[in-house]
């Protein structure tokens, strides 16, 4: 089952809450992504579904996409304050 808008915000505030350092003052940074064109009409499509936006959708992507790379980064720093 597809998420919902609501848990596709869900996904994307921790992502920004685990990345931000408390000095960003809510700013945002730009990327340009470069994909085919047959992605990227998937994505929109997928995104008019799930009645959001193609960046809040390439938002959860990245978080969900993110979680064993988060993961890992949390096992190291216990390894390192052992």
């Amino acid at each position: 089952m597809a998420p919902t808008p609501k848990q596709l915000d869900a996904m994307i505030h921790p992502a920004e809450r685990d990345c931000s350092d408390g000095k960003d003052n809510g700013q945002t940074r730009v990327i340009t992504v470069r994909m085919p064109v047959a992605l990227h009409t998937a994505l929109k499509r997928e995104a008019h579904q799930h009645e959001t936006s193609l960046n809040r959708l390439a938002l959860a992507k990245l978080r969900i996409a993110g979680e064993p790379f988060n993961e890992a980064v949390k096992s190291a720093r216990v390894i390192q304050h052992a």
